[in-house]
């Protein structure tokens, strides 16, 4: 996520964001140049980023506890035959339903373009009407 902001010619301070910081400090106060201010920069965004991907990072659990897990869930015998199963019973209407929702909303577009541009065609009509008797 990142880590595109990461420069490997950069060092960082782990997840230490208070100790790049004062990395930073000292070498801006030791040489205010623009070399040493990029250093500075890098280093913290490299340290900050490594904090927010170890704060994000998924937990590592243990081996055991993915075995007890997988002891407790149920695999059926034939998932294909219960995802069939599944779909004439239910999934069958489900998924009709949504058809039916996503082209009433397409027609409802269309009926609003058709409607639109109509209105548009007839404000731009210039019509003379004039009667003889």
């Amino acid at each position: 996520m990142l880590n595109q902001y990461k420069n490997n010619l950069f060092g960082d301070r782990g997840t230490d964001i208070q100790s790049a910081l004062n990395y930073a400090n000292r070498l801006l106060s030791a040489a205010p140049d623009s070399a040493s201010g990029f250093t500075a920069l890098h280093v913290v965004l490299n340290t900050v980023i490594n904090a927010v991907e170890a704060q994000s990072a998924v937990p590592d659990y243990p081996a055991d506890l993915a075995a007890d897990v997988a002891a407790d869930v149920a695999v059926p015998a034939d998932p294909r035959a219960m995802f069939l199963d599944w779909l004439n019973a239910e999934g069958r209407a489900m998924i009709l339903e949504e058809i039916e929702d996503r082209l009433d909303t397409i027609r409802e577009e269309i009926d609003d373009k058709i409607s639109d541009r109509l209105a548009e065609d007839l404000e731009n009509l210039d019509i003379t009407v004039s009667f003889n008797r």
